[in-house]
């Protein structure tokens, strides 16, 4: 018996391991907060345009244009979030942590509810094994905008795996397929976990 429960802990952390690719995948759009001062008016047709051309290059994988015309918005504007959240995910791309841990901190003093930067503070945490530390940042994420997908998926993933809370991980795997809708590989997760509640 303990060596299918061992298999079914393998499977999961390779579950884990192929969901976390698809859930730190870049942010294609300007914040919420970001998006407000758009429509005020408050931000300059210049600063919206680069911002624009910042995502495209960002989506294109052009991960060094994009770095500079992020700092050219933020040159421009330095009360927005979103450049330095994105600045952070090509961080992420380029394997340097500590640049994009402090590119979400630098965010977070902008802007206080941005769920993605909070979201992606909550995955390095978790990485650096401070686990209540990213608990509380996902949970922060959520407060901000409950029906952040991947701020529930993580925290399910955070609750099963390493905080062995497993009503937590059923709760947030739960409206994380309700918000997603089809998931194969969190439905089957679902699926192992009511056998062991």
């Amino acid at each position: 018996m303990k060596i299918f429960f061992k298999y079914l802990y393998f499977l999961k952390i390779s579950m884990f391991a192929a969901m976390f690719v698809s859930i730190s995948a870049c942010q294609t759009s300007a914040t919420k907060s970001d998006k407000t001062l758009a429509l005020k008016g408050e931000l300059s047709t210049e600063v919206k345009q680069k911002y624009a051309y910042a995502l495209q290059l960002m989506g294109a994988g052009n991960t060094d244009a994009a770095l500079k015309m992020f700092n050219n918005v933020s040159d421009l504007n330095n009360t927005l979030s979103g450049p330095y959240v994105n600045r952070g995910l090509i961080y992420i791309r380029l394997n340097d942590k500590d640049k994009a841990e402090q590119q979400f901190k630098e965010a977070l003093t902008r802007n206080a509810g941005n769920a993605t930067a909070l979201n992606q503070l909550g995955i390095l945490l978790r990485e650096k094994k401070d686990f209540a530390g990213a608990r509380s940042q996902y949970e922060a994420a959520l407060s901000v905008n409950e029906n952040h997908m991947n701020a529930h998926l993580n925290l399910g993933i955070l609750c099963d795996i390493y905080l062995q809370d497993k009503p937590c991980a059923m709760q947030h795997f739960e409206a994380y397929l309700a918000l997603k809708g089809e998931d194969e590989a969190v439905t089957n997760w679902v699926i192992d976990l009511k056998e062991q509640l």
